[in-house]
């Protein structure tokens, strides 16, 4: 308990700045769409690369030492994101580097936590580890959010200083994560072999609902935070840094980790062959919720967070059986490797095809494709997931 919550903590909040914040930033900058997908999809490519990267950088030191080294460094780059902040160019490399020092840490992380706790240890601490993911995104995409928006209205809209002050407090805290953990993470003297689970043979119809769900979710999970943002004139909803903080880092990720929970839950009592509908279906909600938004353009805040919660609860809901299916990908790293690459190319496009279709349309698109996922549970060749 004394580096387990600090350490998962600090693997999580990096990873949303990346992929959120950065979409707060580059749209209040006043990028547009497309061009902020095609920045942001370059983000996953250190998780892609992560076969070919991985074995050569843990040659050279263990994981104890990467994670330490990572978060020092992660505390650099920050910092100078915070300085940074009048380039755009600057800023995307900055962010880019920070991607790239984060899935290293994130390997360092999880490979340490492997190696030194026991079967029965990982067992005991998983749902700490959890818990402690779930706040670095609270604080990542809702707190730090809402700060920002506030300060500035502090300093009457002066974007990059307002942004620059929160890096200024990242960079902060990670120093304090490299120096805590520098004293608290124990030195593995006895370090356990770890053996990954097999995975069995890939099927087609697994094969065709991992995909429908993937291209449905990584089209959605850019588009649908500019879709937040964006003014009425632009299609959007027009929420403002402290609305969308209380939306997606409250109401969100309260929601989110009730659906998962449920998920899994659900997962250990039924069949697959029981509830293979129920989540299929799950899975259709997020895309229908942003479509259902687009057309009707609520104005409320509360409406904006029931649609946005209930999205979130479906999609927690149904994600934790795409995981459970992820698992029978034979491939270990590779797989991962090909997850993210499955979630890089639609993020690319999607902001080039917002701005084609509009936003109806583009949520209309998103719904097609997750209905993939019914032609895939309606075939018999899918797996009992128990």
């Amino acid at each position: 308990m004394r580096w387990i919550p600090s350490l998962y903590f600090a693997k999580g909040m990096p990873y949303v700045i990346v992929m959120v914040i950065s979409l707060v930033l580059f749209r209040q900058k006043g990028m547009d769409p497309a061009t902020i997908t095609m920045l942001v999809a370059s983000f996953y490519l250190p998780w892609v690369l992560k076969p070919w990267w991985k074995p050569r950088f843990f040659r050279s030191l263990d994981c104890r030492s990467w994670l330490l080294l990572t978060e020092f460094l992660l505390a650099v780059a920050f910092l100078a994101l915070a300085f940074s902040l009048g380039s755009i160019l600057l800023t995307f490399l900055l962010f880019w580097v920070i991607a790239m020092l984060n899935s290293v840490h994130n390997a360092a992380v999880d490979s340490y936590y492997r190696q030194v706790l026991s079967d029965e240890e990982r067992s005991v601490y998983r749902h700490v580890r959890e818990f402690s993911r779930k706040c670095s995104i609270v604080v990542g995409q809702g707190i730090i959010v809402m700060l920002a928006g506030n300060l500035q209205v502090f300093y009457r809209n002066n974007i990059s200083y307002s942004w620059s002050l929160m890096f200024y407090c990242v960079s902060g805290l990670f120093f304090l994560f490299c120096f805590w953990h520098l004293y608290a993470v124990p030195r593995q003297r006895h370090v356990r072999k770890f053996a990954p689970a097999s995975a069995g043979p890939l099927s087609r119809s697994v094969a065709l609902f991992l995909l429908g769900y993937g291209l449905s979710y990584a089209f959605l999970s850019k588009v649908s935070v500019l879709f937040l943002l964006d003014t009425s004139r632009r299609g959007g909803l027009g929420l403002s840094p402290q609305e969308f903080g209380l939306v997606m880092g409250g109401v969100g990720i309260v929601a989110l980790t009730v659906g998962s929970t449920w998920g899994h839950h659900v997962l250990h009592r039924h069949s697959w062959g029981v509830m293979r509908w129920l989540m299929a279906s799950a899975m259709l909600v997020p895309g229908v919720c942003y479509l259902l938004m687009s057309l009707s353009r609520p104005s409320t805040l509360f409406a904006i967070g029931t649609m946005v919660g209930l999205e979130q609860l479906c999609y927690g809901f149904g994600f934790s059986f795409y995981l459970r299916l992820l698992h029978l990908l034979p491939g270990g790293e590779w797989k991962k490797s090909l997850m993210a690459l499955m979630f890089l190319i639609p993020v690319f496009f999607s902001g080039w095809l917002q701005v084609q279709l509009g936003y109806p349309l583009f949520f209309g698109c998103a719904c097609l494709l997750g209905a993939s996922a019914f032609l895939a549970v309606s075939n018999r060749e899918i797996p009992n997931t128990e």
